[in-house]
């Protein structure tokens, strides 16, 4: 199954927002786990580059994107 990872999914996942983190991780994990083909949409990408640009510097930004996108 293919899947679209929404883009509030992801930055809960990536900047560890709580209370949502442990549900957005283990709905991530199980389609990971099922076989599953997770994308993320470029609009997401740029979204949760601006959204966490005060969270995080740019180079962690994108190192955070790329780990994602490397387990997608």
């Amino acid at each position: 199954m293919r899947l679209l990872l929404d883009t509030n999914v992801a930055i809960d996942i990536l900047t560890n927002r709580q209370p949502f983190c442990e549900n957005s991780i283990s709905c991530y994990k199980k389609a990971i786990l099922r076989g599953d083909k997770v994308f993320i949409s470029t609009v997401s990408v740029a979204d949760i580059m601006y959204i966490t640009r005060n969270k995080f510097s740019d180079k962690t930004n994108q190192l955070k994107l790329f780990q994602i996108s490397s387990i997608l």
